[in-house]
């Protein structure tokens, strides 16, 4: 069952800033799979080297 609670909204322009500042404050990584274009978010972690998508389900390696 969904809440339906607001948390917080923000502009479009202003989205990846704020996924930035998340990952910086609340230990959540966020990547882009670069297979569908959808992101996935994965909480007490900083980064990802490796994943497999939530959306479309493939193997994605993240080299940085």
């Amino acid at each position: 069952m969904k809440c339906g609670t607001v948390v917080r909204t923000l502009p479009a322009a202003d989205l990846e800033r704020t996924f930035v500042e998340m990952e910086l404050t609340l230990d959540i990584a966020s990547e882009l799979c670069p297979h569908c274009g959808k992101v996935n978010l994965f909480p007490g972690f900083s980064k990802m080297h490796a994943y497999t998508c939530r959306e479309c389900g493939r193997a994605v390696q993240t080299f940085r």
